[in-house]
């Protein structure tokens, strides 16, 4: 007889569970690697890394939501109290792109303050868009988010 396998009473209908090919340890950090944008997280005490080198153009939009919910969910897990963006090496990003970070920045501001974390975008006020787009993003959320020009 073929035995049902039954779903954890925690997991949310609709949710998967993770593979057990590639499982998820407490020191797996969020990747997005595609033909134009590389994506990385690395952590420290109390600090997630992100670094963003490349190009985000639209078409991109979706899977940058996806990996910055993940750096989110591990923040909260871990308890970080500090998520750098290093963004010096991000050419161009779309305003679609910009979106999933504004999304964020707001997701953030919007947690209780015991949960809220601080956002530094280390940035390189060089290129273009960021020049413009940094400020208005560091608005969102002065009291969380500050702005790192270059190093």
């Amino acid at each position: 007889m073929i035995e049902k396998k039954k779903r954890p009473r925690d997991l949310a209908p609709g949710a998967r569970l993770r593979s057990s090919v590639a499982p998820t340890t407490p020191s797996a950090t969020p990747e997005l690697c595609t033909g134009s944008l590389m994506a990385g997280a690395t952590r420290s005490v109390g600090t997630i890394t992100v670094q963003l080198l490349g190009s985000a153009d639209f078409t991109l939009k979706d899977r940058l939501d996806e990996f910055l919910a993940k750096v989110h969910l591990e923040s909260l897990r871990l308890g970080i109290t500090l998520v750098v963006v290093d963004m010096r090496g991000l050419a161009f990003m779309s305003s679609a792109c910009i979106q999933s970070l504004t999304a964020w920045i707001c997701g953030v501001a919007s947690l209780e303050e015991v949960d809220q974390y601080r956002i530094q975008l280390e940035n390189n006020p060089t290129i273009h868009w960021q020049s413009k787009s940094v400020p208005a993003l560091c608005a969102l959320a002065p009291h969380l988010v500050e702005a790192l020009e270059g190093r």
